[in-house]
């Protein structure tokens, strides 16, 4: 709590834009959940579509952050340069992580929901299939628990949520609307995925403010504790939360499997392809947001004069 406090504090306009998406981060989900009951076919693009948008708004609040420091660097001293730098990077990066975080708690709840309509309206003929469900249920509550236990909160909701989901659209199944409902086992299963691809980098990006507040201190015993927490929270925070992606995985790969031959039509190629795509720009804006960071860290690396006279960074220079 005390961690959101500080984001929303600090971080910039931007935050009130993402407690407002946050906020309204369910509502894409039940709308989408009433027309299945309708019998509308929501692709399972068209739920990525409001989280995307949310990791897309973190990052513009990031660059606008880093825009700032920029601008502060031009009037800093020489010896406070990097301190501000690594202070500024460490703020700026409180968007990114909170639309990250936002986003794969309403990817979460998409997984959970995604299939509920479609196995409830799955036609006349349609039978329970309670085997089909059991194997992504198990690894779900199971895996979900260990990875609580080892890795936290977050990664274990990513492996219930996700497994539960691909369980819950697993449980009918008939031969006249089979194309319909078989293809939302692997929706819920990818939803649920890319969860936890944003929680892994969420992850990533708080580990790294935690390093970067431990290169502003001053003490350099406080430098090095602080530091080894970072990447210790860097480490859990990436390899829960990609344990996760892969157990959901697995769970949707063990629902999918006995209905194989339903799910490889063009309809479902087309909708897999959307979400691919949209799986991209995160990767795209986050990548950018890396590149930004680097640009600013290395325009505070302290410099020294070639003997050609030319400027040479300090790092290029033989050890004395």
């Amino acid at each position: 709590m005390d961690a959101a406090v500080t984001f929303f504090h600090q971080g910039g306009p931007m935050m009130y834009v993402l407690l407002v998406g946050g906020l309204t981060a369910p509502v894409p989900a039940l709308v989408a959940l009433g027309l299945g009951f309708m019998r509308f076919r929501v692709p399972s693009a068209a739920h990525a579509l409001w989280p995307v948008a949310l990791v897309l708004l973190g990052v513009v609040g990031a660059l606008s952050d880093i825009a700032q420091v920029e601008a502060a660097l031009a009037f800093a001293s020489p010896e406070v340069r990097s301190t501000l730098a690594a202070a500024g990077l460490r703020i700026a990066g409180y968007p990114a992580v909170t639309g990250g975080t936002v986003a794969c708690v309403a990817l979460l709840l998409s997984a959970l929901l995604h299939g509920i309509p479609r196995v409830i309206t799955a036609g006349d003929d349609a039978r329970l299939t309670p085997l089909h469900a059991l194997a992504p249920g198990l690894l779900g509550v199971v895996g979900g628990a260990v990875l609580t236990l080892l890795y936290g909160a977050l990664p274990g909701a990513v492996t219930v949520f996700g497994g539960l989901g691909v369980a819950l659209s697993s449980l009918r199944l008939g031969e006249s609307d089979a194309p319909r409902v078989a293809p939302a086992r692997l929706g819920a299963a990818a939803l649920a995925m890319l969860g936890g691809l944003l929680a892994a980098w969420a992850g990533h990006l708080y580990g790294h403010g935690l390093f970067l507040q431990a290169m502003s201190l001053d003490s350099p015993e406080s430098q090095e504790a602080l530091v080894a927490v970072a990447l210790a929270s860097q480490a859990q925070s990436v390899t829960g939360a990609l344990l996760a992606v892969g157990l959901v995985g697995l769970a949707g790969l063990a629902a999918g499997l006995p209905v194989v031959r339903h799910v490889t039509t063009p309809r479902t190629a087309a909708h897999a392809a959307l979400l691919i795509l949209l799986c991209l720009l995160p990767l795209a804006a986050g990548a950018y947001l890396e590149s930004a960071s680097e640009r600013l860290t290395a325009q505070t690396q302290p410099r020294v004069e070639a003997p050609s006279g030319e400027p040479a960074d300090r790092r290029d220079q033989p050890p004395r």
